[in-house]
């Protein structure tokens, strides 16, 4: 378990610390980047079918269909 929480942590120290090489190679700090960023609204629609045993994911397309194509 503590294995698991030593790599996260790991991972995380090094994904920020490629954002602030990245940053700094772009003359930009953490204000600046952060300006540049806009939060926009997250909004998440729960879609009811009659059955779930008849979907199929088709991964070319990156989205699930019904075994009937109807979505």
């Amino acid at each position: 378990m503590f294995s698991d929480v030593f790599q996260t942590v790991g991972d995380a120290i090094s994904d920020l610390l490629v954002i602030e090489l990245i940053l700094s190679a772009s003359d930009w700090n953490v204000e600046m980047w952060n300006h540049q960023y806009t939060d926009l609204p997250n909004r998440q629609l729960k879609i009811h079918v009659s059955s779930t045993l008849n979907q199929n994911c088709l991964w070319k397309n990156c989205r699930r269909e019904l075994s009937t194509g109807s979505c």
